[in-house]
């Protein structure tokens, strides 16, 4: 029994792990259309306060500082859109030049919320057919087979213990 509970934990882990990567995938193709949609903002802002002869930076400074409501909170939408941008730019470069590893822990420490929100709630598991499936997979597994091990060992620590304090008494 012990093995089969073993084997099965190992097996869910590395299935589990396993759809890392088409997660990690998913979430860079919405990264890309993210990007795209962003980028056409920023330009569009960008044009906007050339044709008015100012800078990006100064048009914002003159929205934010508009005693209209609508022009400050357009001023404070607009900083925010470029700074996404340069994240989302800056994740785009990481993931291109990264290994798996390396885009796994990009995902895992700089993701944009919404992206990662969008891509769970559309998120579809694949059989994972690529060396990083198979990886990652293996490394779930692994993890499993650990956990499993560790939980014995402090079972039986635990088993002795009892019966150790139970002579005693």
């Amino acid at each position: 029994m012990p093995r089969l509970i073993t084997l099965l934990v190992a097996i869910v882990m590395g299935c589990l792990f396993s759809q890392a990567p088409e997660f990690q995938q998913q979430y860079w193709q919405r990264l890309g259309g993210a990007l795209d949609e962003v980028t056409r903002e920023v330009d569009r802002f960008a044009e906007d306060a050339r044709s008015s002869g100012v800078s990006v930076g100064e048009a914002i400074t003159q929205l934010r500082a508009n005693a209209n409501e609508i022009a400050r909170k357009r001023g404070i939408a607009a900083e925010d859109t470029i700074a996404r941008k340069e994240r989302l730019e800056r994740q785009r470069q990481v993931f291109a030049d990264a290994t798996i590893v390396g885009r796994l822990t990009a995902l895992a420490v700089d993701y944009d919320p919404t992206l990662a929100a969008g891509t769970w709630a559309s998120f579809r598991p694949a059989v994972p057919t690529t060396l990083d499936g198979l990886a990652t997979g293996l490394f779930g597994a692994g993890i499993g087979l650990f956990a499993v091990a560790v939980l014995t060992m402090f079972g039986r620590f635990a088993r002795r213990r009892s019966r150790r304090d139970g002579r005693m008494a």
